[in-house]
């Protein structure tokens, strides 16, 4: 399923970048923070506990540089409003039309 919006999580991903507050790192990328990927949150209307992504962040990502493969584990548990047990594909699937994110 992931594979299916994976053009459109992309391009979610890099536009959370550009609109990072970070500066341009050594090898030429824009990393994402921890506060920046919030922001990026409100803005697209999508709500999550931060004690959650600390959690998916935990041995993934850094907290001032979100790597791509973390940005999708947050879009799963925001597609199921934190609450692992409603993890499902309709959901994610409403989540992606929620953001505007198609095949």
């Amino acid at each position: 399923m992931i594979k299916d919006f994976s053009g459109g999580v992309r391009t979610n991903f890099t536009f959370a970048q550009a609109i990072s507050q970070s500066n341009i790192d050594a090898a030429g990328q824009k990393p994402l923070s921890l506060k920046d990927f919030l922001k990026y949150a409100v803005d697209k209307k999508i709500k999550f506990k931060q004690h959650h992504v600390i959690e998916i962040l935990r041995g993934d990502s850094e907290h001032n540089n979100i790597k791509i493969s973390s940005f999708v584990k947050l879009l799963i548990l925001a597609s199921c409003g934190g609450d692992r047990t409603k993890i499902g594909i309709s959901n994610f699937k409403k989540l992606m039309h929620h953001m505007d994110i198609y095949k």
